[in-house]
């Protein structure tokens, strides 16, 4: 949303806004009851979410003058992330259950003028490349926290065609964010497709319902946990190395690669991996879905170098296949077990022996086969 708009003229976002004010917040009030207020919390992907408001006590004359209304763009003005700052989304009042909405003091309320601004407009140019980009130029930092300032936020200039031109343009990205949306939702269901194959070809892995023949994970597999490189050493290319944050999703995150030297694969060549070998997260946060994760490394490279907080499985016996134990490794019962043994109050720790001393089924080779065919 930024090229050759260099062609509309620009214009001072204070001057196309009837309406540019911070919220409330009043005082607490029990769940259901007083006023439901939305939070930069309740802002996320560009959406508002109804489901979580904070529940307030406000006076007859902030419930009169910080009520949202249709159209009203909501814009984290105070955060402790930099990536907070700015984001923003326009409300649109569920239209099921007849409540009012309030914003709170840590947000800023912007209110389009009829006859000069879209609110959709001015939404998709907040969140747009330089939107962003003139946002954070505008930050600063406060006690700790990030503010941002008003009086420079409502300075900046944004293009402004004509009325008709900004409703034209909006409704060209709101149909590409639809798309968007429906594609990253197709997305979602796939991802969960192998989990719920797992549990209809196997049973519930914890029970065992079809009465699978069970083995110790020490039994099947190995791990070999990774080196702890040391960063002054890395370098823009060479062989990349597989760090924490590469492997604490369900998939591969091939962002953020370090490299090391070449002659470091010699050096260190037990920690060389390669495509197709699996991975294992050892640490993560306490209380996020963050370790205790299983991938394949992926084919970007012909080698990489296992770090430490990241443990290398391989497999002991041919009684089990790799895409299986991934699946069994990944379910959420399982996932959950193995996160109760962590060691850490803030950062969780996993030892070989809490991986070990898990349980598995192991279903018929053949059947696991058949299994793997079909996750590939």
């Amino acid at each position: 949303m930024t090229s050759g708009f260099t062609t509309f003229p620009l214009k001072p976002l204070r001057e196309l806004l009837s309406d540019a004010d911070s919220g409330t917040w009043g005082d607490e009030a029990e769940f259901g009851t007083g006023q439901p207020v939305l939070r930069s919390t309740n802002i996320s992907g560009g959406r508002l979410s109804f489901e979580e408001p904070a529940w307030r006590l406000l006076s007859d004359s902030h419930k009169l003058k910080k009520k949202l209304a249709h159209g009203d763009i909501i814009v984290t003005s105070s955060s402790g992330s930099t990536d907070h700052i700015g984001k923003c989304a326009i409300f649109e009042s569920p239209s099921a259950n007849g409540q009012d909405y309030y914003f709170s003091n840590f947000t800023l309320r912007l209110r389009s003028h009829s006859k000069k601004l879209s609110p959709k407009w001015l939404f998709y140019w907040l969140s747009s490349p330089r939107g962003r980009h003139e946002m954070s130029r505008l930050n600063n930092t406060t006690s700790g926290l990030r503010n941002l300032s008003k009086a420079a936020y409502l300075a900046q200039k944004i293009p402004l065609p004509s009325v008709e031109e900004q409703d034209r343009i909006a409704a060209i990205l709101d149909n590409a964010d639809a798309i968007r949306r429906q594609r990253q939702k197709s997305i979602e269901e796939v991802d969960k497709l192998p989990c719920s194959l797992f549990c209809e070809w196997f049973g519930d892995p914890i029970n065992n319902p079809k009465g699978f023949p069970v083995f110790d994970l020490g039994e099947l597999i190995a791990l070999l946990g990774g080196f702890a490189f040391r960063s002054d050493a890395y370098q823009t290319n060479g062989i990349p190395v597989i760090r924490i944050g590469n492997a604490n999703n369900e998939n591969f995150q091939p962002d953020k690669l370090v490299f090391l030297p070449e002659s470091y694969a010699d050096e260190y060549s037990r920690y060389v991996l390669s495509s197709g070998d699996m991975i294992m997260t050892l640490t993560g946060t306490v209380g996020k879905d963050d370790y205790a994760n299983i991938v394949e490394v992926p084919d970007h490279y012909e080698r990489w170098l296992l770090n430490q907080r990241v443990a290398k499985v391989t497999l002991k016996s041919d009684q089990i296949d790799k895409h299986y134990l991934i699946q069994y490794l990944m379910t959420p019962h399982v996932k959950t077990l193995i996160r109760r043994m962590n060691r850490g109050v803030r950062q969780a720790n996993l030892r070989n022996s809490d991986i070990f001393s898990q349980r598995i089924p192991v279903p018929p080779k053949e059947l696991q086969s058949r299994f793997a065919c079909l996750i590939e």
